[in-house]
């Protein structure tokens, strides 16, 4: 790589999750070599060499203290909040996801979190590939909380008009059936999709959207902002999270947007404070199917 100079400087990678420690070595010649050391066993060298100080001691302790916290019961939940086909099996085993191309009650629950977040909020959106992992009926600890939004992604309430909202739905199910890492779960309004029409996105060599081919009809319909049809002149105020807003997953329909609220709070703080504050600490009725509250109708043209 090169510097602001224009100088050619050595950059090494080590990989992630601190699993290596890489080394780059420069002889007299000017010879550059790397390699990395990774610690292969199972059990941590601290433990394994029986290494004890002051400094580990205290990091027991810290640890010791935040599993007991993570694991306290925070709320309880009377469904399994899904983001995979319950019972569904893969050929390999693996569970059929459901989380990036169709409506699950937890994604409905997230979304409703990011609306519950802000008092004047219109609308919410949230994606898929953000929400990790399902959540067992029972109780519901800050741990569970933490599995299924991992990420902390901060939370924006941005003023949108109705035409960009449209552009953001026909972007969220450009790829159905598919799976979209970008495919939205929604909260305060609800729509039909026919994923039989071929899509009307026009994207970029980076998957990014770019317009809509007005040549061909688009794929979502019937939108409605609570009870009432959405006005592709008016302006909402939309809730959802600063990944989308940099153009994450293709979102590019968000530049320019005014953000009349920037980085507020976590996504996985917002999913506590509605879990234990606007529920009561209780998930009930409201997110007993697994498939969702029908916000997404899918559709097909007779």
């Amino acid at each position: 790589m090169l510097n602001k100079d224009g100088q050619k400087v050595w950059h090494s990678a080590c990989g992630t999750k601190n699993e290596n420690i890489g080394a780059l070595t420069i002889s007299v010649d000017g010879t550059v070599s790397t390699e990395l050391y990774k610690w292969s066993a199972s059990i941590p060298a601290p433990q394994l060499l029986g290494l004890n100080n002051p400094s580990t001691e205290k990091v027991a302790e810290a640890a010791q203290m935040l599993d007991e916290r993570l694991n306290a019961t925070i709320a309880r939940t009377a469904y399994d909040l899904v983001i995979n086909e319950p019972g569904g099996k893969l050929e390999d085993g693996k569970p059929v996801k459901l989380i990036q191309n169709a409506e699950t009650n937890l994604g409905d629950l997230c979304a409703d979190a990011y609306l519950n977040h802000f008092e004047d909020a219109d609308v919410a959106i949230t994606n898929g590939s953000g929400i990790r992992t399902e959540i067992s009926r029972g109780d519901i600890t800050m741990y569970d909380i933490m599995k299924v939004m991992p990420y902390g992604t901060k939370l924006d309430l941005v003023k949108v008009t109705g035409q960009q909202l449209l552009d953001i739905l026909e972007w969220s199910v450009h790829a159905l059936p598919e799976e979209f890492s970008g495919f939205e779960h929604v909260a305060g309004l609800t729509y039909e999709v026919n994923p039989n029409i071929p899509t009307p996105c026009v994207e970029n060599d980076m998957k990014m959207f770019v317009a809509i081919d007005e040549s061909k009809s688009r794929r979502v319909r019937n939108v409605k902002i609570g009870d009432k049809e959405l006005d592709p002149e008016a302006e909402y105020k939309l809730v959802t999270n600063d990944y989308i807003l940099v153009d994450g997953d293709g979102f590019t329909m968000f530049r320019g947007a005014e953000v009349l609220t920037g980085s507020d709070g976590a996504d996985n703080e917002a999913l506590l404070e509605y879990i234990t504050g606007a529920l009561n600490g209780f998930v009930g009725e409201a997110y007993a199917d697994p498939y969702g509250q029908g916000r997404m109708v899918s559709v097909t043209d007779e």
